[in-house]
């Protein structure tokens, strides 16, 4: 084995003691739909169970113990925040089903609430 081959293993196992995920040179290449992949299922698994939390500004933050949904839109908090994921899921998923689109403003949206929600998007 040269040393070149020993790093590769090296890296190899080194990654897998760190539980990182190994992406193949054809899933490196187009990053934006790779990940696309696994947010798109991720957000579509987060909706499909039922919502015990929501961001702040989704609720009524008087009552900081007792969370009552405040309206949003004319909607619930918890509809609202759910409306907000679908946008979401919904951009990923153009992404993945139609590569890499020309500048859609409402994929644009749905990407920036991901950025901006994604700390929240736990249950």
């Amino acid at each position: 084995m040269n040393k070149r081959q020993r790093k590769k293993l090296e890296a190899k196992r080194k990654f897998k003691l760190l539980n990182v995920p190994h992406f193949s040179p054809s899933e490196r290449v187009n990053l934006f739909y790779t990940f696309s992949v696994y947010i798109s299922a991720g957000l579509k698994d987060f909706l499909s169970h039922e919502i015990h939390g929501i961001p702040c500004e989704f609720s009524d933050e008087e009552l900081p113990f007792e969370l009552e949904m405040k309206t949003v839109n004319g909607e619930t908090g918890e509809k609202a925040w759910r409306a907000t994921i679908e946008k979401m899921l919904w951009s990923f998923e153009q992404i993945r089903d139609n590569g890499y689109p020309e500048y859609d403003e409402r994929i644009q949206d749905g990407l920036n609430l991901f950025a901006k929600y994604f700390q929240y998007l736990w249950d």
